[in-house]
């Protein structure tokens, strides 16, 4: 399933109202071996606006040209086993 960025942002709306006070946010990765890192950034990218992107062969998949993108910092450690079980991994 694609998220959009207007999946993210009900998601986390939905989230912050369940919570009293303002939890760090941290990005789960590598299922089979799971870590949590920090997130740095957030980024908005418009492909078309990059001049050093090749040109792409048309293909069955024609990938969106503007992508938000979440900057992955230092990684955190394992983890928690509750927090893996709620991905359902």
């Amino acid at each position: 399933m694609t998220m959009r960025l207007s999946d993210l942002i009900e998601r986390l709306q939905d989230l912050a109202a369940e919570c009293d006070t303002d939890p760090e946010v941290q990005l789960a990765v590598q299922p089979s071996w799971p870590f949590a890192h920090r997130l740095t950034d957030v980024v908005l990218v418009d492909l078309d606006a990059d001049d050093d992107e090749p040109p792409s062969d048309v293909t069955a998949y024609a990938p969106p040209r503007r992508i938000v993108y979440l900057g992955k910092g230092g990684q955190i450690g394992y983890l928690p086993g509750i927090a893996k079980a709620e991905l359902g991994w």
